[in-house]
């Protein structure tokens, strides 16, 4: 029963009887949950084919869209289907949900997806130029390819940190550490790097780089990074090759603070605290 409001129609009780349902046009979200409760990678890359194939996706971007077209929705649906196709929250490109959607890709086991993707969806690999602003900087949204404005196609608007930073750094975490670095075995504390990187992320020449007022050489074929905030993580990938699929470089040989080196895929109890409480400054990785 609906009660009414109106204090002249208290009295009044509508009963419905029934409704019919009318969907809404796709939405980017509703496949984001629905990776999020797949249970194995192959059903998780339909989806992702899919969605690709789907007016989902801006062709000529090569990104994915928050929604499809509004333009035939009614009213009723709220303010999302009164903006301009291609702007605000009618079919452009929601940098935050464009992440969350790139996170379950990566949480999925979409590795070669998640990457081929990420050379047109992440920021800093976008064009400056055509972005409209710092590549450091997330936008709120940027203008699809159906936008009226051909000026405006690619453009990012409303400066935005929140919830795009914070997608980021999971998408960050889980590339150059795993989705678990500490574990418990045996009751005990330890400690496995699980990196999912391609190769072509690896240096190809020695770089110089400041690492807390000092300068240090990071040599050709690596990946550096911080962990932990305070610890400087340094991946050695000689065959320059991807970290995952079927012919992966895993961790074969870790080397604490140039000096403590150990044959192994993983740390026990006493080096894994020592890097959980920061008492440790470097890190170097060996890939094979």
């Amino acid at each position: 029963p609906v009660l009414s409001e109106n204090k002249e129609a208290m009295n009044f009780v509508e009963r419905i009887e029934k409704f019919k349902s009318q969907p809404l046009p796709l939405y980017l979200e509703g496949q984001v949950h629905w990776l999020r409760v797949l249970g194995n990678t192959s059903d998780a890359r339909k989806v992702y084919k899919n969605v690709r194939n789907s007016p989902l996706f801006d062709t000529s971007l090569q990104m994915y869209k928050i929604n499809e077209c509004l333009s035939d929705c009614p009213l009723e649906i709220g303010r999302a289907r009164t903006f301009t196709r291609g702007w605000f929250e009618n079919e452009s490109i929601w940098t935050h949900m464009s992440y969350k959607y790139l996170l379950e890709l990566l949480k999925t086991g979409l590795n070669e997806e998640f990457f081929e993707d990420a050379k047109t969806m992440l920021v800093p690999f976008m064009d400056p130029e055509v972005y409209g602003r710092s590549i450091l900087e997330n936008s709120s949204f940027l203008a699809s390819s159906v936008n009226p404005d051909p000026a405006t196609r690619g453009r990012g608007f409303v400066a935005r940190f929140s919830g795009s930073t914070a997608e980021f750094i999971h998408m960050w975490l889980l590339m150059t550490a795993g989705k678990q670095p500490f574990f418990i075995k045996g009751d005990k504390l330890h400690f496995a790097l699980k990196p999912v990187l391609p190769g072509e992320w690896f240096t190809k020449k020695d770089k110089t780089v400041n690492w807390k007022g000092h300068d240090i050489n990071i040599p050709a074929n690596s990946f550096a990074c911080a962990l932990l905030g305070n610890i400087l993580l340094v991946y050695h990938n000689q065959s320059r090759k991807n970290t995952f699929g079927k012919t992966a470089v895993k961790p074969v040989r870790y080397v604490l603070d140039e000096d403590k080196q150990i044959d192994a895929e993983y740390l026990g109890q006493e080096l894994a605290e020592k890097i959980r409480a920061r008492k440790i400054g470097r890190i170097d990785v060996w890939l094979e």
